[in-house]
């Protein structure tokens, strides 16, 4: 969706490979999802921000989470069901704040 809309893309899969990746990839925006109600995705989000300080961090959820439960680790939260309007949303300011595309 996000290549469809003129975003670099690139699916890292899980998060241990992904934080391998990361090594040798600047990344300005990191999209991760929740599938449980475990903290997994916090401490992905605070390990890729070791790797790159600068990193805006965007939750996908479906999940019950209160906006205070992780805020510390991400930078917005979106809510399923979205469409891509809600997405394009929370995603523009971002990139903006992130000095370049995700």
């Amino acid at each position: 969706m996000l290549g469809a809309l003129g975003y670099s893309v690139v699916v890292l899969g899980d998060q241990a490979r992904a934080l391998g990746i990361m090594h040798g990839i600047r990344f300005s925006l990191l999209v991760t999802t929740a599938r449980d109600g475990t903290s997994a995705a916090a401490q992905f989000a605070r390990e890729a921000r070791l790797l790159l300080p600068d990193l805006k961090v965007l939750l996908i959820t479906g999940a019950g989470y209160t906006a205070g439960l992780l805020s510390n680790a991400f930078d917005a939260t979106l809510y399923k069901p979205f469409n891509v309007s809600q997405l394009l949303q929370v995603i523009a300011p971002l990139a903006r704040t992130s000095g370049s595309s995700a």
